[in-house]
């Protein structure tokens, strides 16, 4: 009758261990349903910051090879 008595006691503590991790796991798994939206807007922001930049990367680019490109013709004589 004890040692029904100790697995049944063996049991419950394994079951209550496994409730606390469950229930761990489910708070975990709430955050990260919490936190996924907001890196994806973060995610975004920062994708939509990178093509700006790119743009005026872009735009500047332009701008130093027509200066380049003038000078050059200044030095040839060919642009007044």
């Amino acid at each position: 009758m004890k040692e029904l008595e100790s697995k049944h006691l063996v049991e419950q503590d394994g079951r209550r261990v496994l409730l606390k991790r469950s229930l761990a796991n489910g708070n975990k798994n709430d955050k990260y349903i919490f936190e996924n939206p907001q890196l994806l807007k973060q995610d975004s922001d920062l994708e939509s910051a990178l093509k700006e930049i790119a743009r005026e990367y872009q735009g500047l680019q332009i701008q130093t090879n027509k200066h380049i490109n003038r000078r050059g013709l200044e030095d040839n004589g060919l642009y007044a």
